[in-house]
């Protein structure tokens, strides 16, 4: 995942570390600058957020933990320790399963990448068709 402050690669655990302290940034009214977790303000926050995600990610998928972030009961959250949060994210979790069982349940086909040889000469296949008018009987 890219992170949005450095715009470097971090792991899922940071990535959701930085989702919640720019959320929590916005609500003072200050924007994350590059590489803020070394800033000793921020420093302990995403340590401890850090590590909360990553105990998370042992559990559920950062796509269940991201969609309870941001449902209507979590949306004004600013930690990933929110009491209750976990309660969410498995709810969050089990109907991404379903979605995912339904849409293999309907047997849509995966996308199939085919190798494909150029050719080595065009060969054209098709007659030419005489055209047809009112007087091409006559000649018969």
């Amino acid at each position: 995942m890219q992170s949005k402050s450095s715009k470097t690669e971090v792991s899922s655990a940071q990535y959701l570390a930085e989702y919640v302290n720019a959320r929590k940034a916005k609500k003072e009214k200050c924007e994350l600058p590059s590489k803020y977790w070394n800033l000793p303000e921020w420093k302990t926050e995403y340590i401890r957020q850090v590590g909360q995600a990553n105990a998370l990610l042992k559990s559920f998928s950062i796509e269940a933990i991201i969609s309870a972030l941001n449902s209507k009961e979590f949306g004004w959250t600013y930690s990933l320790m929110t009491r209750g949060l976990i309660d969410v994210i498995q709810r969050e979790e089990a109907k991404l399963l379903r979605e995912k069982e339904t849409i293999e349940s309907l047997g849509r086909p995966k996308v199939v990448v085919y190798e494909t040889q150029e050719p080595t000469e065009c060969i054209n296949v098709s007659k030419p068709v005489p055209k047809q008018n009112k007087f091409s009987g006559l000649g018969e």
